[in-house]
């Protein structure tokens, strides 16, 4: 009778799981995912939680993001702090301010780590590597770790069981319970401008900012062709047919909405149209180089798919971003193409 009753509780259970077949995509401000996602998880918001099982891979940008959940694929996120708690089956690549990986937390394959603060406290089956101002290993590492950080330190659970080859001004800090399986090599490199405050701004904000900068654009990206196909493959054609058009409407854009914005702020019952049309419009100027990139793109290397094309046109674009008054310049156009082609 005991068995009866499990068996009925978990197929009750069962029946009630949140299931979401195929890929999932979600924005907002909190945002969490159903109990099961059958494909992959495309995710933006300030708060973004991943709690169920996906089943395939995890794309997701946010201020915070956290990992409960088990992750049949691979992981690859970008955020202010980012927490991983689950499993992760396959690889883990993170960018963030602050990264932790708590104690229980698994990655199966390799792992890649680039931002400010970073503290491993759980078993990764493969190699880390690791770029951050500060670096706390405290858990288990299957095979190499390979990293950079202005300050790198080994707790007293960690568990390094193949080689560990750093680069660092100073010397790792090392626990006497720490254990290292292979060799530990040691590359010292100079103090930037003369302090470790300075190296930490160079390797924890500037570097990341830009990194973020390029993975956010190329987020938002991926998110706005797959969730409006029809609109983004309009834009394009209208960039294809008659771009100084799309120029001219985009600088209009540009003058009209921040009036339009005011005078729905300034009265009460504008105010929520006027917030909502703000943001709108910050969002849109963020992601309307996307256009013009996967225009030219598809003009020089016609044969290379829409998301290779945004990946290599983002590179490109970075790159020239760069450069003094060229890359001011060359920003302004893009969003000015963008803006008006999205509006045609």
């Amino acid at each position: 009778m005991r068995f009866l009753f499990l068996f009925l509780l978990s197929f009750t259970m069962l029946l009630r799981a949140d299931v979401h077949e195929g890929d999932y995509f979600i924005t907002g401000g909190t945002v969490e995912t159903p109990d099961v996602v059958t494909g992959d998880v495309y995710a933006l918001g300030s708060n973004v939680h991943i709690t169920g099982r996906v089943d395939g891979d995890v794309i997701a940008t946010g201020g915070t993001i956290m990992i409960d959940g088990i992750v049949q694929g691979s992981a690859r996120l970008v955020g202010g702090e980012v927490i991983l708690n689950g499993k992760i089956v396959e690889n883990f690549s993170v960018m963030g301010g602050k990264l932790l990986m708590n104690p229980g937390a698994v990655i199966n394959g390799n792992g890649v780590f680039t931002g400010g603060d970073l503290i491993l406290g759980g078993t990764i089956n493969g190699k880390a590597t690791i770029n951050s101002s500060t670096a706390m290993i405290n858990g288990t590492i299957g095979k190499n770790v390979d990293a950079r950080a202005g300050e790198l330190r080994l707790g007293p659970n960690c568990d390094i069981r193949g080689n560990l080859e750093y680069k660092s001004s100073s010397e790792v800090h090392i626990d006497p319970g720490a254990k290292i399986a292979g060799q530990m090599i040691y590359h010292q490199t100079k103090q930037v401008l003369g302090g470790k405050w300075k190296e930490r701004v160079i390797y924890g904000s500037k570097f990341l900012a830009i990194v973020m900068n390029f993975w956010f654009s190329f987020v938002f990206g991926v998110l706005y062709i797959k969730l409006f196909p029809g609109g983004f493959r309009n834009s394009v054609n209208i960039l294809r047919t008659n771009p100084w058009k799309a120029f001219w409407v985009g600088i209009l854009a540009i003058l009209l909405l921040p009036i339009i914005c005011l005078l729905l702020l300034v009265s009460v019952l504008g105010f929520p149209l006027g917030l909502a049309l703000l943001a709108f419009s910050l969002i849109t100027f963020y992601t309307a180089k996307v256009i013009p990139i996967v225009w030219i793109s598809s003009k020089v290397l016609p044969k290379l798919g829409t998301y290779w094309g945004l990946l290599l046109g983002l590179i490109v674009f970075f790159f020239f971003l760069e450069i003094p008054v060229v890359g001011v310049l060359l920003s302004a156009l893009f969003i000015l193409l963008g803006l008006g082609a999205g509006i045609l």
